[in-house]
């Protein structure tokens, strides 16, 4: 996930350089005036933007919190210590909407200055070590599955995605998958469909969930990672298909 990321690179005249651009200032858009950028730049000279994960504001809709728990409870495989001997705790990633914190091993905590998150995780003692999540969560909301028909009314459930290793960047959020699940219809499940794709960016999909759903499900883990979410109501995503 991209969120594991917070570098911004921009360019412009021909070169590039980092810079400390709000995340949310350009987001939706490619190209944005540097005036509206700090006021540092010449009025009206554009800059356009390559990607930008620095949080200085709202990441994502208020009520979203996203949270890595390795003691999750009636997890088989709770986890004291990451696979650098660093202990470990429950952290909230994103906490009611804002950017709270990214997800470190040793090598990387010490590059950004901050203590590690105890996310260096390892497969065998000669492996090397990769940063992951423990128990991945989206938070439950407050809706049941038959509120959350009823409020899209006429829309698509999607209840099954593949191909994530290779329709989805991991930098710039951008994402199309193929998928299958089935219709909604005046605000009720009806006939399945399949082999529709949908498309769109991770960062603004945090910006566009409307309602969460009361119950958070849980996939199959993965090593120690094992991802978590309620059924999830948004609102203007891109789908193709017959």
């Amino acid at each position: 996930m991209a969120i594991f990321s917070n570098q911004a690179t921009l360019t412009y005249n021909g070169g590039s350089t980092n810079s400390n651009i709000a995340y949310g200032e350009i987001l939706d858009v490619l190209t944005a005036t540097k005036t509206a950028i700090e006021g540092t730049y010449a009025p009206g000279e554009l800059v356009t933007y390559v990607v930008t994960l620095r949080n200085t504001g709202g990441t994502a809709l208020t009520g979203v919190t996203v949270t890595d728990d390795p003691m999750r409870e009636g997890c088989p495989m709770q986890t004291n210590f990451d696979g650098e001997g660093v202990a470990t705790a429950r952290r909230n990633v994103i906490e009611k909407g804002v950017l709270k914190t990214l997800l470190y091993d040793l090598t990387t905590a010490k590059k950004a200055g901050v203590e590690s998150t105890g996310n260096g995780q390892k497969g065998a003692y000669l492996s090397p070590v990769s940063i992951a999540p423990y128990n991945f969560s989206l938070a439950a909301g407050d809706a049941s599955e038959e509120e959350l028909f009823a409020a899209v009314g006429n829309g698509i459930y999607v209840t099954e995605c593949k191909g994530f290793h290779a329709g989805a960047d991991a930098v710039t959020g951008d994402f199309s998958i193929e998928s299958a699940g089935f219709m909604i219809r005046d605000g009720k499940k009806a006939e399945p469909i399949k082999s529709f794709t949908v498309a769109g960016n991770f960062y603004q999909l945090l910006k566009q969930i409307d309602r969460l759903g009361n119950e958070v499900k849980w996939g199959l883990p993965g090593g120690f990672t094992v991802f978590g979410s309620p059924n999830v109501l948004v609102r203007g995503m891109s789908i193709a298909g017959k």
